[in-house]
């Protein structure tokens, strides 16, 4: 799946994306990515086996310029996912 994200394109080609990956496996790291969800999402999304964040880098790493594309980057690589 993370193979697929990759080949999104993106301004530059920067690829501003990350994704943080947790699953039940790993508590700790769950209960933190559940956490940076609205409570009425958490009583759903307790009970998934993964959960994934995805993040985006908000300026061009070449020149540290505002990248103004970077959410939308992050929505393909989202998309591919």
């Amino acid at each position: 799946l993370f193979e697929a994200a990759r080949w999104a394109s993106s301004s530059y080609n920067e690829q501003p994306w990350a994704f943080c990956v947790a699953t039940q496996a790993q508590p700790t790291e769950f209960a933190a990515l559940l956490g940076c969800l609205m409570e009425a999402n958490q009583v759903w999304a307790k009970d998934a086996y993964a959960l994934v964040l995805s993040c985006a880098q908000m300026q061009f790493a070449r020149n540290q310029k505002p990248n103004r594309h970077a959410w939308h980057d992050v929505g393909l690589a989202t998309q591919n996912l």
